[in-house]
């Protein structure tokens, strides 16, 4: 099978952003998920934008909106906005989260803040790139030696096990991290690729929808992505979530620059 280039799936990732910024700072009508969490038309339309690029390209399709084909050897799996909360407040975290799986790994990833045009994308086992405003990308690496506190981001969604919501307690108490809330989970995936985070957490099990992308960003630019076992992560399960198909992320994640880092955190857990 012919997969897009990577430039190819930017171009896409990134075309399909102009739906976002177009509608930046503008009223939203929102809907509510079972679960609570907000939706819009934007998140929809960017959806179905990329669902159409995957049925272009003859791969599979799982977004978080819906429109999911399951049988097929690789899927383009899309969070269509991360950060929905956020962007109808007129924030600018969001940010266009996807990924090409193959058997439930990340083979190719994009992370794209339509907002700040700022992309991050890998393919396994070729580096991670940067970029702004579509400039051509620059190789990225975390940050190999963290100096002062540990900038981390912990998110625990509402109804989150006591363990986690410990967890990110102790880790708010302690000297050792400075902890931040950005509006946006996958994000943090770019800033720790760019050495401008140290590490970030999110309680499962849940969607991987937002954290497949960032395992391989991270991964290729020198960190590594365990679970709360001190397990590597590099593969996602493909299963039910919220009564669809969705790979699972499985006992939660630490998606983190280097081991002291994991370790670190994985003394307060």
């Amino acid at each position: 099978m012919e997969l897009p280039r990577i430039d190819e799936f930017i171009a896409a990732v990134e075309l399909s952003g102009l739906i976002v910024s177009k509608n930046f700072a503008l009223p939203h009508h929102i809907n509510y998920k079972e679960d609570g969490t907000p939706v819009t038309a934007v998140d929809a339309e960017v959806n179905q934008e990329l669902a159409n690029y995957a049925k272009f390209w003859k791969i599979g399709f799982l977004g978080e909106e819906g429109n999911g084909t399951v049988d097929a050897d690789y899927h383009l799996y899309v969070d269509p906005l991360d950060g929905t909360d956020a962007y109808v407040r007129g924030m600018a975290p969001g940010t266009i989260i996807g990924s090409i799986m193959h058997d439930g790994m990340p083979i190719m990833a994009v992370i794209h803040n339509p907002v700040t045009k700022q992309t991050w994308s890998a393919v396994r086992d070729e580096g991670a790139y940067y970029s702004r405003n579509r400039m051509p990308g620059e190789r990225i690496v975390v940050a190999k030696n963290p100096k002062l506190k540990w900038r981390t981001a912990i998110c625990a969604w509402p109804g989150v096990d006591n363990r986690f919501a410990k967890f990110q307690k102790r880790v708010l108490e302690s000297n050792d991290f400075s902890d931040q809330q950005m509006g946006a989970f996958g994000i943090g995936g770019g800033l720790i690729a760019s050495g401008l985070l140290h590490a970030t957490a999110i309680s499962g099990p849940t969607s991987a929808v937002e954290t497949a992308a960032m395992s391989l960003i991270v991964r290729e630019a020198g960190g590594f992505a365990v679970d709360f076992r001190h397990e590597i992560i590099e593969r996602f399960e493909l299963g039910m979530h919220k009564g669809k198909p969705d790979f699972l992320l499985p006992h939660g994640a630490i998606i983190a620059c280097n081991p002291l880092v994991a370790d670190a955190l994985a003394l307060h857990y």
